[in-house]
């Protein structure tokens, strides 16, 4: 790299990391876990072996399920329903998308000898 060019680069650099770190320094703040329910009345055990820890999950409310008006849908970022936040577990993040609260869902493990409504646990955060 020529002289100018590195000076150019040295120059920039900053204010190039800056604008990187000034669109995203929201935290993950923990907020509860829970295990995957309705496992195996989905795509889960097609597609569970290929998850990984850490791999994000989409949290969807279905305000028009017959069974809980509180419904909170799992599907992984293809857009493949792996099941339900269980319906014990699932006024907390209704509330957080009733509120338009940010949040982020992570698989936090995966046991592929448990049983089906233990197999996948996963773990959501609040964004700030």
């Amino acid at each position: 790299m020529k002289r100018r060019s590195l000076l150019k680069f040295l120059a920039t650099a900053p204010v190039a990391a800056a604008g990187i770190l000034a669109k995203d320094n929201k935290k993950e703040v923990f907020l509860f876990d829970f295990y995957l329910a309705g496992f195996k009345y989905y795509k889960a055990p097609a597609v569970y072996r290929r998850l990984k820890k850490g791999d994000i999950v989409i949290l969807k409310p279905e305000p028009d399920n017959k069974y809980d008006e509180m419904a909170i849908e799992v599907y992984t970022k293809s857009n493949i329903k792996l099941g339900y936040v269980p319906m014990e577990a699932n006024i907390v993040p209704y509330n957080l998308f009733k509120n338009d609260i940010e949040v982020v869902a992570k698989i936090e493990e995966i046991d592929l000898k448990a049983p089906d409504w233990e197999k996948i646990l996963i773990r959501v955060y609040q964004r700030v």
